[in-house]
């Protein structure tokens, strides 16, 4: 699963107050990935690893 996907879910939780079982239908990911991804700790480093590849990107461009 690619990092954008995982910020997705993230953002879907916290932003549009997603549950887990209509994340789980949107995304076809099974409760145990879906839950692992919205760990707290989890949420950060997959914000931080998306946005550090972005300016990656940005910088090769």
């Amino acid at each position: 699963m690619k990092y954008k996907e995982k910020l997705e879910i993230s953002n879907d939780y916290n932003k549009n107050n997603l549950t887990v079982t209509e994340l789980m239908k949107k995304y076809n990911r099974p409760q145990r990935t879906v839950s692992s991804i919205l760990k707290a700790e989890n949420q950060e480093k997959i914000k931080n690893l998306y946005e550090n590849n972005l300016i990656n990107l940005a910088l090769k461009e």
